[in-house]
């Protein structure tokens, strides 16, 4: 994968724009809630809970994203830069471009992985597996519907 366009690069390129949400919800760190396996899952629930309602379906597809993303935050990103915004990002890389034969999401993914030492990051790779046996070419569209819900119905979970 050419590194103009890894993960970093799209953060920068989308943080010359900022918008309302950016500035207000999206930069809310949330390193805190992800520290361990059983703290992402009780994240993930969280965030599921925070959209008024949510198909049982498109919500097993919404804990499958968040439990890799989330886990792929924690084990292979700068924990300045856990947040909404960056979540978002890896949410906006699941939709397909014409120039890529996959998402970016699964590029960036896949090769972190595949540089990981293979006895490690089970928990990502079981997760990120599971998502792609479920997901299907209205998945990019689902989990960006609910993502936009999430936002704006954020508050931290209570510690």
């Amino acid at each position: 994968m050419d590194t103009r366009n890894s993960l970093e690069t799209i953060i920068k390129a989308k943080q010359m724009s900022p918008t309302e949400i950016y500035e207000a919800t999206y930069k809310i760190p949330f390193k805190q809630f992800i520290q361990t396996g059983d703290d992402i899952t009780q994240f993930t629930k969280h965030l599921l809970s925070l959209p008024e309602e949510i198909p049982p379906q498109e919500e097993k597809l919404l804990f499958l994203f968040f439990q890799t993303s989330l886990n792929y935050l924690k084990d292979f990103y700068n924990k300045n830069d856990q947040n909404l915004q960056t979540l978002g990002l890896l949410a906006t890389l699941l939709k397909c471009d014409s120039s890529y034969s996959e998402p970016l999401y699964d590029q960036i993914v896949k090769e972190t992985l595949q540089k990981a030492y293979l006895n490690k990051h089970q928990t990502t790779r079981n997760y990120y597996k599971q998502f792609l046996e479920m997901r299907d070419k209205n998945s990019a569209k689902i989990i960006e519907k609910y993502f936009w819900e999430i936002v704006e119905n954020y508050q931290p979970p209570k510690m």
